[in-house]
């Protein structure tokens, strides 16, 4: 006898908030099927990589990760689906791109929910290497160049990183396969690994987890170094940009982190879970995803929410800048683009707004400070008419 499979929500039990949430997202994608140029794929999406373009007149092109079991390249610029990445054997949750001395992409690595990470021909699509070791969900993955090579000439040159559901970070050869250590220390699920390598001599490995912590860690010798703690859930994506680390967490909260003191010194809050965050290339705006299907905007100098872009229908789930184009992708199967500069353009017009209004309350300020305490509308012929008036009535 053949199992009955469906993947037809309305095959299954649902709840009345269930379908309640179902018929909200069905009328919301009606309603907003142009927003943000929707690029539409297949299933959902998990993670998203981007390709540094090597000109600005150069198309955008990005790797995504999908709930279907697969990694796709694509043509952000024309919306086309250029390359499949297929042999994982469950969703694949994450994708980072190794790019050559050219600045073209050669490699990419995946993790997926069969516990294994894989190593692909950009070009080929053939799969070079698998990762297997973990006990459960890959869920994150980083690369790292080795300073120690000189003194080891049969070490690798790189090492791969990868965080698990099973709670470790495991530290690979790229080229091998083979598993070289084990860093142990959180004790929930690894959400997202990312390097620091400004420092050549001594990269540094972030690492977040549901059990609320973020690990810093040598990236090469796997010793840890400290433990920033501020959040008080799961984090469940880290960024490094201009030598800062931003956090977001289903705390509903979005922190910076002052790598020197290894404390947060900006928290921006959000009504649900936050779930990505990207930080504008001139540093001026960082942007976030959330559970509850909207980007935001923020002024990072005020901490304050200064816009919103409306449009996808499930979780922000990845947030990529190339150049002046803000990319989200969602749960919703969706990839869409927001001009960063209509921001700027829509700000700057608030912004002069709010000068002519300050500049005419301070006008009536001063005309008020100039006719004294409680200075009249009338002239002084009216007034005294008034005097007089009053004093008959008396």
């Amino acid at each position: 006898m053949q199992p009955n499979v469906s993947d037809n929500a309305g095959d299954f039990f649902q709840s009345d908030a269930d379908i309640a949430i179902v018929a909200r997202r069905e009328q919301k994608a009606r309603e907003s099927k142009d927003a943000g140029s929707p690029f539409v794929l297949p299933s959902k999406i998990l993670d998203m990589a981007v390709v540094p373009p090597r000109s600005p007149n150069d198309d955008h092109f990005a790797y995504v990760a999908e709930s279907g079991h697969v990694a796709r390249k694509l043509n952000l610029t024309k919306k086309t689906k250029l390359q499949s990445f297929m042999g994982h054997k469950g969703p694949v949750t994450s994708v980072i791109v190794i790019c050559d001395s050219n600045g073209l992409d050669t490699f990419i690595v995946t993790g997926s929910w069969d516990k294994t990470a894989k190593k692909w021909d950009a070009k080929t699509q053939g799969c070079l290497v698998t990762f297997s070791g973990h006990g459960d969900f890959v869920k994150a993955l980083a690369l790292t160049s080795n300073p120690k090579l000189s003194s080891s000439p049969d070490a690798p040159s790189s090492f791969l990183l990868t965080g698990s559901a099973d709670s470790t970070i495991r530290q690979w050869n790229p080229e091998t396969g083979a598993c070289i250590r084990v860093l142990k220390g959180h004790s929930r699920s690894v959400e997202s690994l990312v390097v620091d390598s400004s420092t050549l001599d001594r990269p540094i490995l972030y690492s977040s987890s549901s059990d609320t912590a973020i690990r810093k860690w040598d990236a090469v010798t796997g010793e840890l170094l400290a433990v920033l703690e501020g959040h008080l859930t799961s984090v469940y994506r880290l960024l490094l940009a201009d030598g800062q680390l931003w956090s977001a967490s289903a705390d509903n909260t979005v922190k910076r982190w002052d790598l020197d003191t290894d404390t947060a010194d900006s928290t921006l809050t959000h009504p649900d879970f936050a779930k990505s965050v990207a930080v504008s290339i001139e540093g001026t705006y960082v942007f976030t995803g959330s559970r509850d299907e909207n980007v935001r905007v923020w002024d990072i100098a005020s901490e304050k929410c200064i816009g919103m872009f409306e449009g996808h229908f499930n979780e922000v789930s990845s947030l990529q800048i190339i150049g002046g184009i803000l990319y989200s992708g969602s749960l919703d199967g969706t990839i869409r683009r927001w001009e960063i500069s209509d921001i700027q353009s829509t700000l700057k017009k608030l912004t002069d707004e709010k000068a002519k209004t300050a500049k005419e309350e301070e006008g009536g300020r001063e005309a008020k400070k100039k006719g004294g305490k409680g200075a009249s509308l009338m002239t002084e012929e009216e007034e005294r008419e008034l005097a007089e008036l009053l004093g008959e009535d008396d």
